[in-house]
């Protein structure tokens, strides 16, 4: 009862700071189907207007007593038969579950669900994509509230996250739901001002997911550049985000081609021996079909623990890896 009070509360501030603009546009995260897979596009309640694919959404945070939250972006799918729904495309199935994951994202040779970067221009003006400099958030939780379907939230972990059923489409296909979005300090206090971004990966019954999804939001008080910025880096980034740690030349796995990378970079100082961790660590990994391997063990001024030659020995044993999707089954 609390939580659903709460709701209204966030819906009413919404409606007061947003005002008549709120009755001009609605564009939300517009769930599709192509090839029996989740696609995701910008789609707009009010006008109907489509825009895909997007992959990165942008939005900014108003300011509650504790916290930030916002209702946007909702969710939006349209129904079979609509004219706006793109050419190739077609509507998600009727009376199917929607639902959604965190997925962790990689920044360097870490990876964490939740993402924060302070908003602030090197020049003191206008922020620009050279500005942006994200790194996994700390003591802080970011959660989307959904009226009936329930509450999920990250804190800036290296792990996939359930989240929780948005809604169910109409026979149709169609569905249009707003939930609340939030940021809360976990150590008192109102949150570190910035950009907040997550990963979010869509399921809908009987499909397959979706590519992983980008939503930052900006906190209040920052200009609206800052939004621009961080869209624009993320999307300029979104392959290397979901690469994993150990990846070095991007190739989707972590295998021996990425020592060869490691051992060349670490002579000339651009890895060092946590770098060697990180690759020995996520030996197989794999973000695509690919085989694996066997991985030399030449040395460049150490040698590998025993422990690590013969795992090592036992992978290159492996046959064709088999690709890796993010979401729980």
């Amino acid at each position: 009862m609390m939580t659903n009070i709460k709701i209204a509360l966030h819906s009413l501030l919404a409606v007061m700071a947003i005002g008549s603009v709120s009755t001009a546009q609605d564009p939300d995260i517009g769930f599709f189907q192509e090839d029996g897979q989740v696609v995701i596009g910008l789609a707009d309640f009010i006008s109907r207007e489509v825009n895909f694919p997007q992959t990165v959404f942008t939005r900014n945070f108003l300011s509650f007593p504790g916290e930030f939250f916002t209702e946007d972006p909702g969710f939006f799918a349209l129904g079979a038969g609509s004219p706006s729904i793109p050419a190739g495309l077609t509507a998600v199935p009727g009376g199917a579950d929607v639902s959604f994951n965190f997925l962790p994202m990689t920044i360097g040779q870490s990876q964490s669900n939740l993402l924060h970067w302070d908003g602030q221009a090197s020049g003191g003006g206008a922020a620009t994509v050279a500005d942006v400099d994200f790194a996994p958030s700390v003591d802080m939780q970011f959660g989307v509230n959904i009226a009936g379907g329930g509450l999920a939230t990250v804190t800036g972990d290296d792990a996939v996250v359930p989240g929780v059923t948005i809604g169910t489409t109409s026979s149709s296909g169609a569905l249009h739901i707003h939930g609340i979005l939030n940021v809360l300090s976990l150590i008192g206090g109102s949150p570190t001002s910035g950009v907040y971004t997550v990963a979010l990966e869509f399921h809908v019954d009987g499909l397959l997911p979706s590519d992983p999804v980008l939503l930052a939001i900006r906190s209040p008080g920052l200009d609206a550049s800052t939004e621009v910025a961080a869209g624009s880096w993320l999307n300029d980034n979104y392959d290397a985000l979901f690469t994993d740690p150990g990846d070095f030349n991007g190739d989707g796995m972590v295998d021996a081609v990425d020592y060869t990378v490691w051992r060349d970079g670490y002579s000339t100082g651009d890895f060092d021996i946590g770098d060697y961790t990180l690759w020995k660590t996520n030996f197989g990994a794999t973000g695509g079909a690919g085989a694996i391997a066997s991985a030399p063990l030449a040395t460049v001024g150490f040698v590998p623990e025993p422990a690590t030659a013969t795992l090592l020995a036992l992978l290159g044993l492996a046959g064709c890896g088999l690709p890796r999707r993010w979401g729980l089954r």
